[in-house]
């Protein structure tokens, strides 16, 4: 994978091998060859303060991209047998999409947690979420394409849409 941190001050490129290396975009300089340890994939949050990566047995961990030491683990995201396809940071750098087992998923990086259950996606295929944020998923189920909105501020809106009522707050 390859990463730019939110200036584009620093890149990070990682290997399927668990090698990485982080380089100053203003002269090229190496600042740090493997300093995460067995990292397959990695991706900065939008503001650069973080780094969402991956190691060998799937577990997810956000890193203080500064200090380069683990804030927290992402709860529930592996290990799992199967590779992880793809990170992707919603703008704001509160959710992190992951595919795990062609299972997208949907996590709150500040509790480190899942949001809701995987979305459904037929065994053996791919998503992406659509454009740069997490906004729109993209999944395919029994060879239908579905959309999935993750704004979390519409959700209540839409919530009460499906229900064909005003909702309260505990419902």
């Amino acid at each position: 994978s390859v990463t730019f941190d939110a200036p584009a001050e620093r890149l990070l490129v990682t290997s399927g091998s668990g090698s990485h290396a982080i380089w100053r975009t203003d002269d090229w300089t190496l600042e740090a060859l493997d300093p995460l340890g067995d990292v397959r994939l990695a991706r900065f949050s939008p503001d650069g303060r973080h780094l969402a990566t991956v190691d060998g047995a799937s577990l997810i961990s956000i890193v203080d991209a500064d200090a380069l030491e683990p804030v927290r683990t992402i709860e529930g995201a592996g290990p799992i047998e199967r590779k992880l396809f793809d990170l992707v940071w919603s703008a704001d750098g509160e959710l992190l999409a992951t595919n795990f087992e062609a299972r997208p998923r949907l996590f709150d990086v500040n509790s480190g947690t899942q949001i809701g259950d995987p979305f459904p996606s037929t065994p053996g295929t791919s998503y992406r979420s659509a454009g740069s944020d997490v906004v729109r998923q993209v999944t395919l189920v029994d060879g239908s394409t579905q959309v999935w909105n993750l704004d979390l501020d519409t959700w209540p809106d839409v919530a009460c849409h499906v229900a064909g009522r005003n909702m309260s707050r505990a419902e």
